[in-house]
C-alpha cells in the first residue's frame, strides 16, 4: 500500500516519548490525587449541566470504559449503547455507519468538542477511522435536537469530548501525565498511541497521536491510519476560558470485494467479486476555538469559531473479466462561527440564546461509465455545491424545588439552498420529575428536527434533484430511571415514536430523487446495570425497533401499490451484555456480548429481497439472519514501580471469541477470531 502524506512513523512516536520521559523528571511536586467530580452533561443543553438534572435519554461513555476495552475506535464502545445501531461492511477501516432508533444513517449528527462532523457531500458522519485517543467522555443523545443544533440532529447526537473536557474553573488539579500504548495481533495488526496530558492552575493540554496498521482477513484488505489530536484550555484575567481543540487524520484501506453493475446487468444477480485495485483514502482536518467570559454571577458569554477541512477518494479502475471504471475525488469544507449568552438572574432558572453562522461547500471530480451501466465509454463529471446557513435559537431551562425540571426551545434557520427560501423553525420541550427518596426520575420529551438535502442527492448525475426539500420528523418519548441505590441497581426504560415526512427516495417512473415516502419508527430502550461486589459490575442493554417506510411495491408487472415496508438493515431486536471484574488488585476483565436479531437486506420493487453471488459461486439469499458475537478484554498493572514509569500495564483482547460467522452487510464477512496484545507504560 502506498504511504499518505502526512504519515506518522513508529519511530517517530518512540524519540518523542524518550523527549517526553525526560521532561518527566522535572515534573512539579505539587501534583494531587485526580479529583473525582460529579458527572455533567454538554451536548443536549450546549452548557454544562449535572447529569442528575438532565431531562433527556443520555449515555455517558467515559475514559475507563474505553481503556479497559482497549478500543481502537470511538464506534467500538457506541455498540453497547441501547437505541444506537452500528454496522461495518467487513474489517476495521471500512465504511461505518451509524443509526439513532431506526432512522437514516444521515439523520446522526456527530460532533467533535461540539464542532460538526458530517460530510457537506452526504450529510453522514464516518467513523470508519476515528481513533480513541485523549478522550474525556463521549456523550451520546437519543432523540431530536435540531432546536440546538439544526440540520441532521434527527435521530440523535454523539458528540466526541476530547480532553481536558471540563471547564478549568471545576477544578485546581495539577499534573503531568505521559501514556505509551504499543500492540500487535491477529491479520499482522500493529497500533501504537502516545497521549500527554499537561495541567496547571490556569491551563490544561492534551496532545495524542496514533497509527493503526492491519493486513485484513485476506490479500487484499489491509488499512493503514493515523490520527493526532491537541486540545487545551487556559484561563486568561477576567475569569475567561479559551480553548483550542484540533484533529488531523488519514487513512487508506484496500477494498477487497465489489459488486459490478454490469455484471448485474448481463446476469441480474448481485454478484460480489474479488477487486484488484479498488481502495478508499481519507483525510480530515479539524481546528476549533472557543472563549468563554462569565460576567459577574448572573450571565456568561462564549463565541466559538471552527474549519473543518476533508477528502474521500475512491480509486476502482476497470479489472480483468468486467469494464466498471469509477474514480472519484470529494473534497468538502466547513467554517462555521456562533455566540452564546447565558443568563441565569436566579438559581432556579437560566436563559441560553444563541446566534450561528456556517457555510459550507463540496465538490466532486468523478471519471467513470456507471451511468451507462458500467460498459459504456469513460466520462467525467463534476458536481459542486454551496450553501450558507443563519440560524437563531433560545432555551429555557427552570428548576422548581429540586424536584421538576423543565426544557423548552426553538431553533430558527435559514438555509440558502432550501428552496423558497423559507425559515425552517424547530422546537423541542422536554421535562423530568425526580424523586430524590425513591431514587426515581420520570422524563419526556418532544421535538421537531429536518434535514436538508445533501449535495450528492441534489446534484449527482442524473438522480440528483434540485428542487429537494428539507426532510422533518416529529420525535416523542418518555422514560423512568430507578435506581435501588442499597443494592447497587439501576434500571431505566424509554419509548420512543418518530414520525418522518418528506423522506427523499426513488419513486418508480421518476429518474430524480424525490420527496415522496413517508417513515415511521417507534421501541423501547432499556437498560440495567448492578454492583453486586465493589470488583464487580454487570450492564445489560435492550432495544425494540419497528422501523417502516410507506413507498411503493409492484404488486403485478406494471402494478404498483402504496405499502408500509420495512426499513433495510434495521434489526428489530438488539441486546448488549457486560460483566466487568477486578477480583485481584491491578487486575480487569470485561466480558462483553453483543446481539443483533434478524433485519431485512436489500429488496427488490416487489419487496423481495436481493441474492447475491458470493465470489465462490455460491448464492447468498434471503435477509441477515443477525449474529451473536462475545469479546473478552483483560488488562493487569504490574505492582512494580521504576522512576520515571508511574505504572506499567499488559493488556489482551480477544474478539469474536466463538469463531462466530457473521456479516453485518450481506457478502461482506466480518472476522473471525481474533487476539491481540499489548503494552501501556503511565509515566
Amino acid at each position: 500500500m502506498k504511504k499518505l502524506p502526512g504519515a506518522i512513523p513508529c519511530w517517530g512516536l518512540g524519540i518523542f516519548s524518550l523527549l517526553l520521559i525526560f521532561s518527566s523528571s522535572v515534573r512539579s511536586s505539587a501534583a494531587s490525587e485526580p479529583v473525582r467530580l460529579e458527572p455533567v452533561v454538554v451536548t443536549s443543553t450546549r452548557v454544562e449541566e449535572p447529569a442528575g438534572e438532565v431531562t433527556d435519554s443520555v449515555t455517558i461513555i467515559l475514559p475507563e470504559d474505553i481503556e479497559v476495552g482497549a478500543a481502537p475506535l470511538v464506534i467500538d464502545e457506541l455498540r453497547r449503547v441501547p437505541g444506537v445501531q452500528v454496522q461495518r461492511s467487513g474489517t476495521i477501516g471500512e465504511q461505518t455507519i451509524v443509526r439513532f432508533r431506526g432512522s437514516e444513517k444521515n439523520h446522526c449528527l456527530i460532533l467533535y468538542n461540539g464542532i460538526r462532523l458530517n460530510s457537506a457531500y452526504d450529510r453522514v458522519g464516518d467513523l470508519g477511522d476515528f481513533v480513541a485517543l485523549s478522550l474525556d467522555r463521549v456523550e451520546v443523545v437519543r432523540g431530536t435536537f435540531s432546536a440546538l443544533y439544526g440540520s441532521d440532529a434527527i435521530g440523535g447526537v454523539i458528540n466526541i469530548i476530547p480532553l481536558p473536557g471540563r471547564s478549568l474553573r471545576e477544578s485546581g488539579e495539577q499534573k503531568l501525565r505521559v501514556s505509551l500504548m504499543a500492540e500487535g495481533g491477529s491479520m499482522s495488526t500493529l497500533r501504537e498511541s502516545l497521549n500527554v496530558v499537561s495541567r496547571g492552575d490556569i491551563h490544561s493540554l492534551s496532545v495524542g497521536a496514533s497509527r493503526i496498521d492491519t493486513a485484513g482477513q485476506n490479500e487484499r484488505d489491509g488499512f493503514f491510519g493515523n490520527f493526532a489530536s491537541a486540545s487545551g484550555k487556559i484561563l486568561v484575567p477576567g475569569g475567561g476560558e479559551v480553548g483550542v481543540s484540533a484533529v488531523f487524520s488519514n487513512s487508506e484501506k484496500e477494498v477487497y470485494l465489489d459488486v459490478p453493475l454490469s455484471l448485474y446487468i448481463q446476469n441480474m444477480v448481485l454478484t460480489l467479486v474479488r477487486d484488484s485495485n479498488y481502495s478508499v483514502s481519507r483525510e480530515t482536518v479539524l481546528a476549533g476555538l472557543t472563549f468563554r467570559q462569565p460576567l459577574a454571577d448572573l450571565a456568561e458569554l462564549s463565541f466559538n469559531g471552527s474549519a473543518l477541512w476533508g477528502s474521500l477518494d475512491f480509486n476502482n479502475p476497470t479489472d480483468p473479466g468486467w469494464p466498471d471504471y469509477n474514480v472519484s475525488e470529494i473534497s468538502t469544507a466547513r467554517r462555521s462561527a456562533g455566540l452564546l449568552f447565558q443568563l441565569k438572574p436566579v438559581e432556579q432558572n437560566a436563559v441560553l440564546v444563541g446566534a450561528e453562522y456556517s457555510e459550507e461547500e463540496a465538490e466532486e471530480n468523478m471519471e467513470t461509465n456507471l451511468p451507462t451501466g458500467g460498459m459504456g465509454p469513460i466520462e467525467e463529471f463534476f458536481i459542486e455545491g454551496k450553501r450558507f446557513e443563519r440560524a437563531l435559537f433560545i432555551e429555557d431551562r427552570t428548576k422548581i424545588g429540586g424536584v421538576f425540571f423543565l426544557n423548552a426551545g426553538v431553533r430558527f434557520d435559514y438555509s440558502s439552498d432550501v428552496p423558497g427560501g423559507d425559515v425552517f423553525i424547530s422546537p423541542r420541550g422536554s421535562a423530568a420529575a425526580v424523586l430524590q427518596d425513591w431514587g426515581t426520575k420520570i422524563r419526556g420529551g418532544v421535538g421537531r428536527g429536518y434535514r436538508t438535502p445533501s449535495v450528492n442527492e441534489r446534484f449527482f448525475p442524473m438522480k440528483g434533484n434540485p428542487a429537494l426539500e428539507p426532510e422533518e420528523a416529529w420525535s416523542y418519548e418518555a422514560g423512568v430511571e430507578q435506581e435501588f441505590e442499597r443494592y447497587g441497581i439501576v434500571m431505566n426504560a424509554t419509548f420512543f415514536y418518530l414520525d418522518f415526512q418528506n423522506v427523499v427516495g426513488m419513486v418508480p417512473g421518476e429518474v430524480q430523487l424525490q420527496n415522496a415516502e413517508e417513515a415511521r419508527s417507534f421501541g423501547i430502550e432499556a437498560g440495567v446495570s448492578c454492583r453486586p461486589l465493589e470488583w464487580l459490575s454487570l450492564r445489560a442493554g435492550y432495544t425494540f425497533d419497528d422501523a417502516e417506510k410507506k413507498t411503493m411495491i409492484m404488486t403485478a408487472p406494471g402494478v404498483f401499490e402504496e405499502r408500509w415496508v420495512d426499513f433495510f438493515w434495521r434489526p428489530a431486536h438488539s441486546l448488549s451484555a457486560s460483566i466487568e471484574a477486578g477480583p485481584v488488585s491491578g487486575l480487569r476483565v470485561r466480558l462483553t456480548g453483543e446481539y443483533q436479531g434478524e433485519y431485512h437486506e436489500p429488496h427488490d420493487i416487489t419487496d423481495e429481497p436481493y441474492d447475491y453471488l458470493d465470489p465462490d459461486g455460491n448464492i447468498i439469499g434471503g435477509d441477515n439472519p443477525g449474529f451473536t458475537l462475545f469479546n473478552l478484554y483483560s488488562e493487569y498493572r504490574i505492582p512494580y514501580r521504576v522512576s520515571p514509569l508511574e505504572s506499567v500495564s499488559v493488556f489482551m483482547r480477544l474478539e469474536n471469541v466463538f469463531n462466530a460467522d457473521y456479516y453485518e452487510l450481506k457478502g461482506y464477512p466480518s472476522p473471525g477470531i481474533s487476539a491481540y496484545g499489548g503494552l501501556r507504560l503511565n509515566i
